[in-house]
């Protein structure tokens, strides 16, 4: 996942605020070559991570489906007089409109400037995981926003009691060895399938596990156009988990270039389907020159709405063409939870 942020303009026209305190906000259905379903998503976000600022108003998605006339199809390129008539009804203060393929790409209008020119902003999209990024640094740029929270600046707790159940206590991720597949699922774009127990390095854009000096390793080799596109993950199974726990992550990995950036997904299950509530990203690390380096990591697996039921453990790797290996991967338990939800992602969801 190449994660470029590009902001065209550097700091946004200031906005004439209207005599309401919070500035309504209309957001057009996105265009582009991302799925239809993929596209709504992102349309959700922008304007659930809008209402949650507190500063903004923004107009609901049935809504602004409906504005657009029919036939009609809105993308980056539409104009701005067609944006405003179709929204006049609604009287926003911002009109916010483009597409979804390889990047995010909108403008951003304020209505109320006289010189009606847009901002431009753009996001590379690589992996899906992005998207949330993406928006995140776009709401930022408008004013009033505050900076978004993330629960990915965990300090290790090193209590006494937590390093006896880190000694001694039972390892919950029984897959972290590699001595066979388990539920571990390789993910290339829309890919996803069990990596191959082979006995040579893997092909370009392919995860294995293979044995190196007689231990079973994961191993990833990324092409310069994955590394620089998609880029290439492995998630693993289920790992079930208490509330009000914090847990603790430790594994080796080893990268002659490709970028580390795994992460660390809860889910509940509602009517058969699974949910991803809880999402932890462990600092990105590159290139460690031929040695293995150890990670370890502690968690605050939670949601303020939903009970976080299980684990995830996805391995990514994005940038930099090569290969990259990972493991004996530990999860534990180490006692009580540390800090308690702040990410306004994790507050209970806005129906829009």
């Amino acid at each position: 996942m190449r994660c470029a942020f590009i902001l065209f303009t550097v700091v946004l026209q200031t906005f004439a605020f209207a005599a309401d305190p919070k500035l309504r906000v209309a957001v057009f259905p996105l265009g582009g070559e991302a799925s239809e379903k993929e596209r709504e998503r992102a349309g959700f976000s922008i304007r659930a991570k809008l209402d949650r600022q507190g500063v903004y108003e923004a107009i609901d998605g049935p809504t602004m489906l409906e504005s657009v006339p029919a036939g009609k199809k809105v993308d980056f390129l539409t104009s701005i007089d067609e944006v405003i008539e179709w929204s006049k009804d609604e009287k926003p203060d911002l009109i916010l409109w483009g597409q979804y393929s390889d990047q995010l790409k909108l403008n951003v209008l304020d209505v109320h400037d006289k010189k009606l020119k847009a901002v431009e902003f753009a996001y590379d999209i690589g992996h899906a995981t992005d998207v949330r990024f993406a928006v995140e640094a776009l709401v930022e740029t408008l004013p009033g926003s505050k900076t978004h929270e993330h629960m990915t600046e965990e300090v290790v707790v090193r209590d006494p009691a937590a390093e006896k159940l880190w000694k001694d206590g039972p390892n919950l991720f029984a897959e972290g060895t590699f001595d066979q597949p388990g539920d571990w699922r390789g993910l290339l774009a829309g890919d996803k399938y069990p990596p191959k127990v082979v006995d040579r390095a893997p092909e370009p854009d392919e995860v294995v596990i293979r044995t190196i000096d007689g231990d079973p390793v994961l191993a990833m080799k990324l092409s310069k156009a994955t590394a620089e596109g998609y880029g290439l993950a492995c998630l693993g199974g289920k790992i079930p988990i208490q509330p009000k726990t914090r847990y603790r992550i430790s594994y080796r990995f080893k990268s002659d270039a490709p970028v580390s950036r795994p992460f660390i997904k809860g889910y509940f299950t509602h009517n058969g389907e699974e949910r991803e509530i809880y999402r932890r990203q462990i600092p990105p690390q590159g290139s460690t020159k031929g040695e293995w380096v150890d990670v370890v990591d502690d968690l605050n697996p939670q949601h303020t709405t939903f009970q976080v039921e299980y684990l995830r453990v996805d391995f990514y790797a994005y940038l930099h063409p090569g290969t990259i290996l990972y493991d004996d991967v530990v999860i534990k338990a180490v006692g009580e939870q540390t800090r308690a939800a702040k990410d306004e992602a994790l507050d209970k969801p806005v129906q829009k």
